[in-house]
C-alpha cells in the first residue's frame, strides 16, 4: 500500500490529549479498509471518522486541538511523550494521558490488632501499603472493656475500686444459755455492730422425776400417781406372811424382840398410840405363820421366836413352846395364850417389860395386832355458809365438812358504795371526794336587776312584805 497523504493528515489530526483505545480501533479499521478496499475503503472511513467543519473552534483544555471537530489548530508542534514513573495504582503516564506498562500494585503490610484494656480502647487488625501508605483495610476502634471489680479490686488489671466500701469484719462474743429440763440450750453470738445469731443448740435435758417431782427444776410429773402410803392399821384377821406389830393399846406399849437390857430375860416395850407409830423399828415387827392346827407362830425379823421355855414366865427366843392361840375379846382386842404352857402374854406394867402369866387380870393382857394397810379415806360432806358482799368486801361461800376440812369458793365482788350527797345509802360511809355545794343566804343588796327575786322588808320593825292579805 502506497503512502497516502490524506490518511497521514487524518492521523496527525488525532486529538492527542484525549487519545482513547476506541479511537485506535478506528485507525485499525481505516488501515484495514484501505488495504482491502482501496479508495473505496478510505471513502467509507472518511464518512465514519471525519467530523464536520466547525464555524468556530473550541479548545477548552488548551491542547491546540478542537474539542468539536478535532482539527489541529495553528501553532501546534509535534508532541513527544514524557512518561512519569508508574505508581501503586497507575501505570507510567505522560501528561498527555498516554500510558505505558501497568501499575506497580500495592505492597501490603498488616496492621496488628490492639487488644482493648480496662481503660484504653483497642483496634481491629488492618492493612496498608508500605509504599504509598494507602489504607487498604481500615482499623476500627474497639471500646475499652471497663473494670471488672470484685471485693474492691479489678480482677483483670488489679485497679482499686474507688467506690468500694469494705464489709464490716464481725467480732462476736458468745453468751451460753444452758439447757433446762424443757428448753434447749444455745449460744448467742453478738458483734459490737449489733449483728447476732444463735447456734450450737443443745437439746433440752428432760425432767428427772423422782416420786412425782423433777429433781432438777421441781416440776411435778403430770403422769405420776402417788402410791398410797400404807399406815399401821388395827386388824382382826391374821394370815401367814403378815408382818404385824403386837401391842397393848391400854398402856401404849409394843412388843419388841429386844431385851430390856443386856443379860435381861424380859423383852422391852416401845411406846405407841393408835395414831402414832413413829417409834416403830424392825425390832417390833413380827412375821405371822398360821399353823395347820389353827394356832399361830410369830417370828421377829431378826429370827427370834415368840416362845416359852419349859419353865419361867419370860419369853425365850429358843423355847420349844412357840404356838399361840387367840381369845377374841371384841373390837380387835385379844388375849394371846401360849398353847404349850397356858400362860398369857402381858405388859408387866409394874416391871416395865413384857412377860407371861398363868391367869388374866385387867387390861395388861389386852393384845391388839397392827399391819400396814392402805388407809380408808373419808368421804367429805360439806355444808355451805354464805357471806354476803358489802360495799367494800367481797362475798363468798364457806364449805365445811364434819371432819373439819373446809374451803372458800363462789366469791362475789364487793358492791361498791352508793353515794348520795356525800353519804353511802347502804353503809353510811362518807364520800371522800364529795364537795358540799355552797348554801346561799338572804343578803342586803343595793342594786336591783331584772329577774332578781327579792324580799321587801322593814328592818327597823322586822317585817317583810307578803303578797297575802291580812285576812
Amino acid at each position: 500500500m502506497a503512502f497516502n497523504p490524506q490518511l497521514f493528515k487524518q492521523l496527525m489530526r488525532i486529538k492527542r490529549t484525549k487519545q482513547t483505545f476506541s479511537f485506535l480501533i478506528k485507525v485499525v479499521a481505516l488501515l484495514s479498509a484501505v488495504a482491502v478496499a482501496g479508495v473505496g475503503g478510505y471513502t467509507a472511513y472518511k464518512n465514519f471518522v471525519e467530523k464536520p467543519e466547525c464555524t468556530e473552534h473550541v479548545d477548552a483544555n488548551g491542547d491546540n486541538i478542537c474539542d468539536v471537530c478535532e482539527a489541529v489548530l495553528e501553532g501546534t508542534d509535534e508532541h513527544v511523550h514524557e512518561f512519569a514513573p508508574a505508581t501503586c495504582t497507575t501505570p507510567s503516564t505522560c501528561e498527555c494521558g498516554a500510558t505505558e506498562g501497568e501499575a506497580l500494585g500495592h505492597t501490603v503490610v498488616t496492621d496488628a490488632a490492639v487488644e482493648p484494656t480496662c481503660t484504653e480502647t483497642g483496634l481491629t487488625a488492618g492493612e496498608h501499603c508500605s509504599v504509598c501508605d494507602e489504607v487498604l483495610v481500615a482499623q476500627t476502634v474497639i471500646e475499652a472493656t471497663g473494670h471488672s471489680y470484685a471485693d474492691g479490686s479489678c480482677g483483670v488489671c488489679g485497679a482499686e475500686d474507688p467506690d468500694y466500701v469494705a464489709p464490716h469484719e464481725h467480732s462476736y462474743e458468745s453468751v451460753v444459755t444452758a439447757p433446762t429440763c424443757t428448753e434447749a440450750g444455745y449460744t448467742t453470738y453478738t458483734c459490737s455492730c449489733g449483728d447476732s445469731y444463735v447456734a450450737d443448740e443443745v437439746a433440752a435435758l428432760g425432767h428427772s422425776f423422782t416420786e412425782g417431782v423433777c429433781g432438777v427444776c421441781g416440776a411435778e410429773d403430770p403422769d405420776y400417781v402417788k402410791p398410797v402410803e400404807k399406815v399401821w392399821t388395827l386388824i382382826t384377821e391374821l394370815k401367814t406372811g403378815d408382818i404385824v406389830l403386837i401391842g397393848n393399846a391400854a398402856n401404849g406399849k409394843l412388843l419388841s424382840a429386844l431385851k430390856v437390857s443386856a443379860g435381861s430375860f424380859y423383852n422391852k416395850g416401845v411406846d405407841y398410840s393408835a395414831t402414832d407409830f413413829g417409834n416403830v423399828t424392825d425390832d417390833e415387827k413380827w412375821v405371822v405363820t398360821v399353823n395347820e392346827d389353827g394356832s399361830y407362830s410369830f417370828t421377829a425379823l431378826n429370827g427370834d421366836k415368840l416362845a416359852l421355855a419349859e419353865s419361867y414366865s419370860s419369853l425365850n427366843a429358843t423355847g420349844v413352846h412357840d404356838k399361840w392361840t387367840l381369845v377374841d375379846k371384841g373390837n380387835g382386842v385379844y388375849n394371846l395364850k401360849n398353847a404349850g404352857r397356858g400362860n398369857y402374854l402381858e405388859w408387866y406394867a409394874s416391871k416395865g417389860n413384857w412377860s407371861t402369866y398363868s391367869s388374866i387380870s385387867g387390861n395388861l393382857f389386852e393384845i391388839s395386832f397392827y399391819a400396814l394397810r392402805e388407809p380408808v379415806y373419808h368421804e367429805h360432806s360439806y355444808e355451805s355458809a354464805v357471806t354476803a358482799p358489802t360495799c367494800t368486801e367481797a362475798g363468798y361461800t364457806t364449805y365445811t365438812c364434819s371432819c373439819g376440812d373446809s374451803y372458800v369458793a363462789d366469791e362475789v365482788a364487793a358492791l361498791g358504795h352508793s353515794f348520795t350527797e356525800g353519804v353511802c345509802g347502804v353503809c353510811g360511809a362518807e364520800d371522800p371526794d364529795y364537795v358540799k355545794p355552797v348554801e346561799k343566804v338572804w343578803t342586803l343588796i343595793t342594786e336591783l336587776k331584772t329577774g332578781d327575786i327579792v324580799l321587801i322588808g322593814n328592818a327597823a320593825n322586822g317585817k317583810l312584805l307578803s303578797a297575802l292579805k291580812v285576812s
